[in-house]
């Protein structure tokens, strides 16, 4: 009996603890959600320092002696950097950026054979470049080129002194991880070779040329301001995207007439002369568009052109013969807009350089002086674009630049050379917004 008693109650507990079990909500299985990819899509703004050093190869042919100098340029800088960036695959991203630094960069040197004393010191440079880049997650390794410019003062004490810019071209490569979703660190290197500018001086008895290359190397922090709507990099896998019409990046063509103001002053002939070189102009334009809030949007774009700006006239008091030619201009500049329904108004601003020659003629066709240089200055303006098509749009704009003063002196005289340009452009342009390198990497 006590057997059967307790085999009952077995029976019975087993019984109840089954039913209770099937009671029990089951378990949930395990679900694996996929996790987007990180995006470097958006804008940036950031910091950087760093180290450059460099050659600058001087010559000057003096009335007394020609002189030459190599003087070796190094020093610390710090500066700002604004930027934006798109994925144009899974992991491929293509940006534009614009940077702007201040140091102290500078050597001296004695000339050969004379042993006069030389100095060089560079205060401010920048570029305006391109990246392309391939994204592992967080990690963006990257190639980049573009423009490059330069403040520059160089010369030999007791003979010549050059206070001016150089304008030339940059390329690098660099490395930057986000530390955060907002935050990333990068280094990069970059070589830039600024050209060279040739200056002639008392019926060409007198030559100044320098021919300067820089390193750079820097590291830097960005901030991120997040990733606009509509971005492509917000849909892990492939499909039709919505997203704002003007937001991209464009290439394009433009045409336009310009005109400019080019005071002259000859302080070694006691000369002065005022230019108005005018004409036709042409060129290319490449940038990026961010349509936010929604109507709003900001935009990167940098231009070059190239013209036959020119003009002749006479000095005074001495009536010589003197022209003036401009045949490369460029700008690097932000664009803030409307857009009201497919048009965006737009003002725009920011760097602009040019490529000048002015040569001034004596007493039997003999000349006098001439200046072969860039100048570096300001830009402003502003300008309609319509959306013919998701892909193509036209504009018009106006711009106008002040490229400051070109000084050129000589030690015990005058200023020898002065020149002070501003311009005038007016241009229409066809831009493309279709997808360029997307076809040769990937759409995403």
């Amino acid at each position: 009996m006590k057997k059967i008693l307790l085999s009952g109650a077995a029976f019975v507990f087993l019984s109840v603890g089954a039913a209770s079990a099937t009671d029990l909500p089951a378990k949930a299985p395990l679900v694996y959600k996929a996790v987007a990819p990180f995006s470097w899509d958006g804008l940036y703004v950031g910091a950087h320092a760093g180290y450059v050093w460099g050659t600058d190869n001087l010559f000057e042919g003096s009335l007394l002696a020609a002189q030459s100098s190599k003087f070796s340029p190094s020093g610390g800088f710090g500066g700002l950097q604004i930027g934006y960036n798109r994925h144009i695959s899974n992991n491929w991203v293509v940006g534009t950026e614009f940077d702007i630094s201040w140091g102290s960069i500078k050597d001296s040197v004695l000339s050969s054979p004379n042993a006069a004393p030389g100095t060089i010191k560079i205060d401010t440079f920048g570029t305006a470049r391109t990246r392309l880049g391939y994204a592992f997650d967080r990690t963006l390794v990257y190639a980049t080129g573009g423009l490059v410019w330069s403040s520059n003062d160089v010369g030999l004490t007791g003979l010549r002194n050059v206070d001016g810019y150089h304008v030339g071209w940059t390329v690098g490569s660099g490395l930057e991880y986000a530390f955060d979703p907002q935050w990333s660190v990068k280094l990069e290197y970059l070589y830039a070779d600024l050209g060279k500018s040739t200056r002639f001086l008392a019926a060409g008895l007198l030559e100044s040329t320098n021919d300067l290359s820089l390193n750079i190397v820097r590291a830097g922090i960005n901030y991120r301001f997040g990733v606009p709507v509509g971005s492509r990099s917000a849909m892990p896998v492939k499909g039709v995207v919505s997203r704002p019409l003007w937001t991209g990046s464009y290439i394009g063509v433009h045409a336009g007439y310009a005109w400019s103001d080019a005071s002259f002053s000859d302080g070694f002939n006691v000369e002065t002369s005022q230019l108005n070189p005018s004409g036709g102009f042409g060129g290319l334009q490449t940038g990026y568009n961010w349509q936010f809030a929604p109507s709003w949007v900001f935009g990167l774009e940098t231009d070059s052109s190239y013209a036959g700006l020119k003009d002749s006239g006479l000095t005074s008091p001495g009536a010589f013969p003197i022209t003036a030619k401009i045949d490369v201009f460029g700008t690097v500049r932000a664009r803030l807009g409307y857009v009201v329904d497919r048009t965006l108004f737009y003002g725009t601003g920011g760097l602009a350089y040019s490529q000048q020659k002015i040569q001034e003629t004596g007493g039997g066709g003999v000349t006098n002086s001439t200046v072969k240089a860039y100048q570096v200055g300001w830009t402003a303006g502003g300008g309609i674009e319509y959306s013919i098509n998701p892909v193509w749009s036209a504009k018009i704009e106006y711009l106008y630049a002040d490229f400051g003063k070109d000084k050129y002196s000589h030690t015990g005289v005058p200023p020898v050379n002065e020149l002070d340009l501003t311009m005038s452009t007016v241009k229409v342009g066809l831009n493309y917004h279709g997808p360029v390198l997307e076809l040769f990497l990937g759409g995403r």
